[in-house]
């Protein structure tokens, strides 16, 4: 039997779910800042995203609350709610049941491979920012 193995922490994780969402996820509803920064080697990755909620107006999303992530709040999210309770219960209510899995795994297995796409990403995303799922 081959074993195969990731070497990704969650920090790490947590800079491939952002650089997911960024890349290929949030912009049918937010917009960003142009701050957005990634290093695999240095395990960081951060961006300032802004909600465009019904408009379609740039300038008018720019108005609103920054959303800023950055490797460390999606770690520490990703911690909480994989290994809580209430956590799990929060992400059971917002998520399929493959990505509630996924979460927990993380946070159980010392190496843990996700097998993530653009919606994955951008779901958690509107999870960790908004506090819910509300597009898609």
């Amino acid at each position: 039997m081959t074993t195969t193995t990731t070497g990704k922490t969650l920090r790490s994780h947590a800079c491939d779910i952002i650089s997911g969402a960024y890349e290929t996820g949030v912009y049918y509803w937010a917009v960003g800042l142009g701050d957005y920064t990634w290093s695999d080697e240095d395990e960081t990755a951060s961006v300032t995203i802004f909600e465009m909620g019904d408009s379609t107006d740039y300038e008018e999303a720019y108005k609103g609350k920054p959303l800023h992530l950055n490797e460390t709040i999606v770690a520490d999210w990703l911690k909480l709610m994989g290994t809580t309770s209430e956590g799990v219960q929060t992400l059971r209510a917002q998520l399929n049941d493959r990505l509630v899995k996924d979460i927990i795994m993380l946070n159980v297995a010392n190496d843990y491979d996700l097998d993530w796409d653009a919606f994955d990403y951008d779901a958690v995303v509107q999870l960790i920012t908004l506090g819910e799922v509300r597009y898609g």
